[in-house]
């Protein structure tokens, strides 16, 4: 879907993000994920290419993944 029909793709991933942002009860989580979804796009925004942009998400995962990881260890 993504090569032949490019910003129906974008439409429907974007519908389904924020919908998924939307059903969290949770205010502050809700704001996280807001927030972190403007990251990714700025990454993919930014990226020359998928693979480029593939990696850097996959680091900003990692890297927050870790973070919260280390901070709850400590809690």
């Amino acid at each position: 879907m993504a090569k032949q029909a490019p910003e129906k793709f974008e439409l429907l991933r974007r519908s389904m993000i924020n919908s998924l942002i939307e059903e969290s009860e949770n205010k502050e989580l809700k704001i996280k994920l807001e927030r972190l979804q403007f990251k990714i796009d700025g990454i993919i925004f930014k990226s020359s290419n998928l693979l480029e942009a593939t990696i850097k998400i996959s680091e900003l995962v990692n890297y927050l993944a870790l973070k919260d990881g280390v901070s709850k260890s400590y809690n």
